[in-house]
């Protein structure tokens, strides 16, 4: 894997959503397409909850699912609009 996404696995696992964000958005500045930092990102935007940040999250997830066709991509995009109609 890329250096930056453990980096941010394991800061999101310890409670640091704020620093996991940061290695992933540095991912991202390298490769815009990196679906694992896509889907990440949407992760940490979902967590936050909120009609901005779900759809910020919606945005991840629908662009990880483009670049890889992922069983989990595309639940996560299904769940944040089932969110967003809450």
């Amino acid at each position: 894997r890329e250096p930056g996404i453990d980096d941010g696995v394991r800061a999101a696992e310890a409670g640091n959503w704020d620093q996991a964000e940061g290695h992933w958005a540095k991912v991202l500045e390298r490769d815009k397409d990196n679906a694992v930092a896509l889907y990440n990102m949407g992760v940490a935007f979902e967590r936050r909850g909120g009609r901005n940040n779900l759809s910020k999250a919606y945005d991840y997830f629908t662009t990880a699912s483009i670049q890889v066709d992922d069983k989990a991509y595309r639940a996560a995009v299904t769940r944040v609009l089932i969110r967003m109609k809450e």
